[in-house]
């Protein structure tokens, strides 16, 4: 299952191992450059937000870069009180409509 499917299998699946679920990698394990040579934390970000152009910067500078850093913040500061918070990490910045949490702490 794709990461970007876990707040859905945590809301749907009552019988789902919490071992068995990965939370997004974007920004942080992985990231996506496209024809264009925009480096982008995900491949969903096509509107560009978090994207970095290379060729006036590395890959390395890309990703230490402040877009990124956004990226990265939205994950370590979303739904701070949530039981849930370590599986999906608040989830997706990009495409809320695939988050499908209920919680009362979703911010």
């Amino acid at each position: 299952m794709d990461s970007c499917n876990v707040p859905g299998a945590i809301r749907f699946c009552k019988n789902i191992l919490p071992q068995s679920l990965d939370t997004c990698e974007g920004g942080r394990f992985s990231c996506y450059i496209g024809a264009d040579m925009v480096m982008s934390p995900c491949s969903f970000d096509q509107e560009g937000q978090y994207g970095v152009k290379l060729g006036s910067c590395t890959i390395e500078e890309a990703w230490n870069s402040e877009p990124f850093e956004d990226f990265r913040n939205h994950m370590r500061s979303a739904c701070p009180d949530c039981k849930k918070r370590k599986l999906c990490l608040g989830g997706c910045p990009l495409m809320p409509e695939i988050v499908f949490c209920s919680s009362e702490h979703r911010k």
